[in-house]
């Protein structure tokens, strides 16, 4: 009779109980939340992350949330957070991909990511908050393009290199007037223009629809197309309600800059280089807007000693560059435009606008070089005051416009990407409770419609 062999036991780490551990004071420190907030978001996902079974002493949905909340706000190795708390690191890798897709679930998303369409009283609210920022009325929200840094995919890497040379993600952020996140499109590689994210988004289609009723806007840059719902900076602006718009439209739009630089401040992993796969950095993207919405409405403050990136995030990113409209597809919203600054920003007081800058620091001061509204290159040498700056500022000039000519040509086939791409299927959008459209798979988009 076979002697039975005797299998070796299993031992299992010690794993440190960090709510009873830390104050509120560390746990915000280093998850960003204190121990209500933790438990808030462990409550809204513990169904999805309980254990079946007691088996092999499973991971606790406790533990779980606080393997991701570390992840996210770091953005360290997964085996820095196996030593912290004890797991081994697949186990913290699977932890952090089941988390992930529980915070980013349907019925969440439609909780904390919505953009206020057919709610004229909340859209009254939020244009008049974003009035007393600078006198702009009709502001429903400010909108940007981010690009968050990620190591080169396995497939289609081109297409994942920005105009700065580097691999990214471009993702698309809309802010309220108190930083709510109100929208967000993160399912584009990084060479895709702001534009074309845009024009493919479903948010455009709520204004198109008349979705949200007229007289509201959103504001964006230069690199977005005028629309009489998508008010940009003029170009070129004359003395008078042009420059006195520009100047509101600037304070305005300067919310979704700081927004930006607060998610990233708060939640590090989007400021360094994510080291997953362009679909994962997509959710973190989504879970990190959604985290961020909890964090402001439970006045939740980014610890005091954290570096601030407000201004740092936006330093590293150039100016838009104007994107090549034709003038008849926005000539409705560049009369629009005119109207409403005639309209609007005819008469103001020197109080209500920011002070100028010196024209040595303001960029805003040389006139720029692109697309003007009325579609034609124009080049402007006005107050120039001798040859020699002549000569300086044309050089300029043609260094931009030959950057701006390369990039188009190298990015031409680009331009008409699609969200599918062979060997990554994505499934339709899915209409589910109420009005939200999630997609799942490699694209996400996270708004209501």
């Amino acid at each position: 009779m076979a002697q039975q062999q005797d299998h070796p036991r299993r031992n299992f780490r010690a794993r440190r109980d960090i709510l009873e551990e830390l104050s509120d004071a560390e746990l915000l420190k280093r998850y960003r939340f204190d121990r209500e907030g933790i438990m808030f978001i462990t409550d809204l996902v513990r169904d999805e992350l309980q254990s079946p079974t007691n088996r092999n002493v499973p991971i606790t949905p406790e533990m779980k949330v606080l393997m991701t909340l570390r992840y996210l706000a770091t953005g360290k190795m997964q085996q820095c957070n196996s030593d912290d708390l004890g797991p081994s690191q697949p186990s913290v890798s699977n932890s952090i991909t089941q988390t992930l897709h529980a915070l980013t679930a349907p019925h969440l998303i439609k909780q904390f990511i919505k953009f206020p369409a057919l709610h004229h009283h909340e859209l009254a609210r939020i244009a008049g908050e974003f009035r007393q920022v600078a006198g702009f009325p009709g502001v429903v929200g400010v909108i940007d393009g981010t690009h968050i840094r990620i190591i080169a995919p396995r497939r289609f890497e081109a297409e994942y290199v920005n105009r700065k040379n580097y691999h990214s993600v471009n993702v698309q952020i809309v802010f309220d007037a108190a930083y709510n996140i109100l929208n967000v499109v993160a399912k584009w590689p990084g060479s895709t223009h702001d534009a074309r994210i845009w024009q493919e988004s479903c948010l455009r289609m709520l204004f198109e629809h008349n979705r949200v009723p007229p007289g509201y806007h959103l504001l964006g840059d230069s690199g977005y197309p005028c629309k009489p719902y998508l008010l940009t900076p003029f170009l070129r602006p004359q003395p008078g309600p042009q420059a006195n718009y520009n100047m509101a439209h600037k304070r305005t739009r300067n919310i979704v800059e700081r927004g930006i630089g607060q998610l990233k401040r708060r939640f590090h992993v989007l400021h360094g280089e994510v080291r997953v796969s362009p679909a994962k950095t997509y959710r973190i993207v989504g879970a990190c807007a959604i985290l961020h919405n909890i964090c402001k409405a439970r006045n939740i403050e980014i610890p005091a000693d954290i570096d601030n990136l407000d201004e740092v995030v936006y330093a590293a990113e150039d100016d838009p560059i104007p994107f090549a409209f034709p003038a008849a597809a926005h000539q409705a919203g560049l009369q629009y435009r005119d109207a409403f600054a005639n309209t609007h920003f005819k008469s103001r007081s020197r109080s209500q606008l920011p002070l100028p800058l010196p024209a040595h620091e303001d960029p805003a001061a040389i006139p720029p070089v692109g697309v003007e509204e009325t579609g034609v290159k124009v080049v402007q040498f006005s107050g120039v005051a001798n040859t020699s700056e002549s000569l300086a500022l044309l050089a300029k000039y043609c260094a931009v416009i030959t950057r701006v000519l390369i990039n188009l040509t190298r990015r031409k086939h680009q331009l008409n990407l699609k969200p599918q791409r062979p060997g990554e299927e994505m499934s339709q959008c899915e209409r589910g409770s109420g009005s939200v459209m999630v997609c799942e798979g490699k694209s996400q988009e996270w708004q209501y419609e």
